[in-house]
């Protein structure tokens, strides 16, 4: 099945609520309808520095079915994918600093804090 139009509105405008929810201020988020991602319902890819694109596949294959839901938890397992960013590159570097998987932890506990109960007060 192939995405349309419609469908990338609904993934694109997911992905900006969900970036804006879970507090990714500090990166700068493209979006965009992908002809080709092999094997993937949506891709993210990082440009220097704080910069992604994430992109929804036009194909979906058979297997997959496209709906408003299955728009809006791409959107969402994308943007989880952003979230964990630095925690998951720290944790291939070979030297790691003492405390700096800690410190990455800690930084997304509080913004899920920030999110589930709200900015602190």
């Amino acid at each position: 099945m192939k995405t349309t139009k419609a469908h990338f509105k609904i993934f694109e405008t997911a992905v900006r609520k969900w970036a804006t929810d879970l507090g990714l201020r500090d990166w700068e988020i493209f979006i965009k309808h992908e002809a080709d991602a092999p094997d993937a319902l949506a891709t993210l890819s990082k440009n220097s520095g704080r910069t992604v694109w994430i992109g929804l596949a036009q194909d979906w294959g058979k297997t997959h079915k496209i709906t408003k839901l299955a728009m809006q938890r791409t959107a969402l397992h994308e943007v989880c994918h952003l979230l964990l960013y630095d925690l998951v590159e720290a944790a291939k570097e070979r030297c790691i600093k003492d405390g700096e998987i800690e410190e990455l932890e800690h930084k997304l506990v509080y913004l899920l804090e920030n999110v589930l109960l709200g900015d602190a007060e």
